[in-house]
């Protein structure tokens, strides 16, 4: 099971909404203590009135001090970035260039600065949201779309409606669009698990398309760390292969960027 312990999605103290102890250091040795193999740190980059290039500046400095300590330590600096309505992301591919993977929220419906659809109803909801996918493929820089399909934080709005309002069509253009260019889809057991038989269908279809699934915890503190089911009790390792049926071949791994230089 080595080859899928992963967890591409986690905050430190950097982000403001993190817990305290998240220090990097800390988060570093709970991730590997919980026998995670390949570690990434992707802090808020869409908080407002943060200096962004001074974030990123400090955490390439934590991570390469944590890098300095050991040699074999597989420790990635990303970002999560958001989409604030389908043609506007929050950073830039100056910005994007300076990690070594770039995540993308597409759902933050309850931040004020995001676009809501004019029509709220669960139909408008997931239109506009696919609007806000292909806006973060068509930027060149996104890797990875974040806690896809979540829509439990839309006011006034079942989300299993949202899901249910999905034209297949139009959802299967944006996932085999996002796998044409190399844009991964988070796979968070516990977000899935509020809709499984969906979610199990939805990464089927990715994966169909050669579209990859990128593990991510979510993690906004050290006790937090691990994939769990609807914020309780735990997935092992083995489960997220029986439960989804994952394959090397299906995860993604940060690497070259799509569209950004080096």
């Amino acid at each position: 099971m080595s080859h899928i312990k992963r967890d591409f999605h986690m905050h430190t103290d950097l982000s403001t909404c993190a817990a305290r102890e998240a220090k990097l250091p800390a988060m570093v040795a709970a991730a590997r203590a919980a026998g995670v193999e390949h570690i990434g740190i992707s802090d808020h980059f869409h908080e407002l009135h943060r200096d962004f290039a001074e974030m990123a500046r400090i955490n390439r400095q934590l991570v390469e001090q944590e890098k300095s300590r050991d040699s074999s330590l597989n420790l990635y600096l990303g970002c999560e970035a958001q989409m604030d309505s389908p043609d506007r992301c929050t950073i830039d591919a100056a910005l994007a260039s300076q990690f070594d993977y770039v995540m993308c929220s597409c759902n933050h419906y309850h931040l004020r600065q995001v676009e809501n659809p004019e029509d709220r109803s669960p139909a408008g909801y997931a239109r506009h949201y696919l609007r806000m996918v292909e806006g973060a493929i068509d930027t060149g820089f996104v890797d990875v779309i974040v806690h896809p399909f979540l829509h439990d934080k839309i006011a006034n709005v079942d989300q299993l409606a949202v899901l249910e309002a999905y034209d297949r069509a139009e959802l299967d253009r944006i996932l085999k669009k996002a796998a044409d260019a190399a844009v991964a889809f988070e796979l968070n057991p516990g977000h899935a698990s509020k809709a499984t038989a969906w979610f199990r269908d939805l990464y089927g279809r990715l994966r169909s398309f050669g579209g990859k699934i990128s593990l991510g915890s979510d993690s906004h503190s050290p006790q937090a760390l691990g994939y769990k089911r609807n914020g309780e009790g735990s997935f092992t390792w083995e489960d997220l292969v029986r439960d989804f049926g994952l394959e090397q071949k299906d995860l993604y791994l940060p690497g070259a960027k799509v569209g950004a230089s080096a």
